[in-house]
């Protein structure tokens, strides 16, 4: 039996505080981390970094259930019993950076960026460029700076830390990489456009050599990269780093996985200035003439005839897409009925464009209906249902509602599961 003590006990405490915030149960997050924070007084004292940041964590969940005035009396208990006033220009370092990270917490940013701004001047003129302290200092203010959308400050802090990576850990140390990344979107945002192509078409480099084709993270920043091309007028190396990560994807999600991608408009609209015409052919050729595509996939459908139908290159806008969407579900509801296919089929276009439009609330409302059909008749829908529940904890993971996200993959996880042998004789022969 373990003691309320115990360090494995206490991670756990540590661990279902921080799922309840990341879940925004904020009450439960507050009563944890309450109680978190007086387990640790107990083993240590309250000035203990783990205590803290306890407290620190409970300053924001007030915050957000909008007690200002509790969360202000945090943050005042733990300045009280910080560093500030030390000789020790560590220590002074540190405890400004744990100021803040507090008063950005609680939303008080200009504040908070003082606090790191000062803690860098503190750092500079106390330790070397590469020291550690020195380090973070640069890279809370930079991150603090984002936050705040001075984007310019925080292009001039990330470039000057990417720098000094490179000179201590390498290109391809994830610590690097990851400031490449902030660096690559200070660039985006700044409108430096060359800098950024580069930077994230390095970054899909690294990530491809470090976390391999299956990470969204060498993905995304591949498409980036093409973005900024895009924006520079490189078309040619824009469609060729597309075709490049449509191999990827295609290896990545084979049959119906795959129909999930190109069913974004946003990814097809990207190809519409730069689809050459007998590129376009040899590409549907290679990648989808043995293929077979339901009709629904409007997407793949662009994308071959893109090459020969000049008209399918001229894209709607989001908002034009899902009005016409809106009127061909609602023709086809009064038309055909709730549930013919037709009707189904344009209901499916509803949501997908309502989800590339960032509209998720939406989407997920649609999904649901889609869903809920499904449900009705699972023998002959069942891995079609499968595929909106997908698409349902999908909506709700972008609108960072991890609750139900949580809950949406529970019931995915749990009906893919009934459908496995629980014999392993037979697994090892499906394998």
């Amino acid at each position: 039996m373990c003691e309320d003590d115990d360090p494995q006990v206490l991670d756990t405490l540590s661990k279902l505080a921080d799922s309840c915030y990341g879940a925004h149960d904020l009450e439960k997050a507050k009563q944890r981390y309450e109680e978190l924070y007086e387990k640790y007084c107990e083993v240590s004292d309250e000035a203990d970094g783990r205590a803290v940041d306890a407290l620190r964590n409970l300053a924001g969940v007030c915050h957000e259930l909008g007690e200002d005035e509790e969360a202000r009396r945090l943050v005042e208990k733990v300045l009280d019993r910080s560093a500030l006033n030390s000789e020790d220009p560590r220590e002074r370092c540190q405890a400004l950076l744990v100021c803040g990270l507090l008063y950005k917490q609680i939303g008080e940013m200009n504040t908070a960026s003082d606090c790191f701004e000062k803690a860098y001047d503190i750092s500079r003129d106390s330790f070397e460029e590469t020291d550690p302290m020195t380090l973070e200092s640069l890279n809370s203010l930079a991150l603090c700076y984002q936050s705040q959308k001075q984007f310019e400050q925080a292009y001039a802090g990330f470039s000057e830390l990417y720098r000094k990576y490179v000179h201590l850990y390498g290109e391809n140390d994830h610590r690097t990489i990851g400031v490449l990344e902030r660096l690559a979107s200070a660039c985006r945002k700044t409108e430096r456009f060359e800098e950024a192509s580069k930077f994230y078409d390095h970054l899909y480099r690294c990530n491809l050599a470090v976390l391999g084709t299956e990470h969204d993270d060498t993905y995304d920043a591949g498409l980036k990269a093409a973005e900024c091309f895009y924006a520079l007028g490189n078309d040619q190396k824009a469609l060729d780093l597309y075709l490049e990560i449509l191999k990827i994807e295609m290896e990545k999600y084979p049959g119906l996985g795959i129909g999930r991608i190109f069913t974004s408009k946003e990814l097809v609209r990207r190809w519409k200035r730069f689809i050459q015409y007998e590129k376009g052919i040899e590409f549907y050729r290679e990648f989808f003439a043995d293929l077979s595509i339901p009709v629904a996939d409007d997407a793949f459908l662009m994308l071959g005839h893109a090459s020969v139908a000049p008209e399918f290159m001229d894209l709607p806008d989001d908002e034009t897409e899902i009005n016409t969407c809106k009127k061909e579900y609602e023709k086809c509801v009064r038309k055909y009925g709730p549930r013919h296919p037709k009707t189904l089929n344009s209901l499916n276009s509803l949501a997908e464009s309502y989800f590339w439009a960032s509209e998720f609330d939406q989407a997920a409302e649609r999904f649901r209906q889609l869903y809920d059909f499904c449900q009705q008749t699972p023998e002959k829908y069942h891995s079609l249902s499968l595929h909106y529940l997908e698409r349902i904890a999908d909506c709700y993971e972008r609108m960072k509602q991890y609750d139900q996200t949580l809950e949406t993959l529970r019931v995915l996880y749990d009906q893919r599961k009934a459908e496995m042998p629980d014999d392993i004789e037979t697994i090892r022969t499906l394998s």
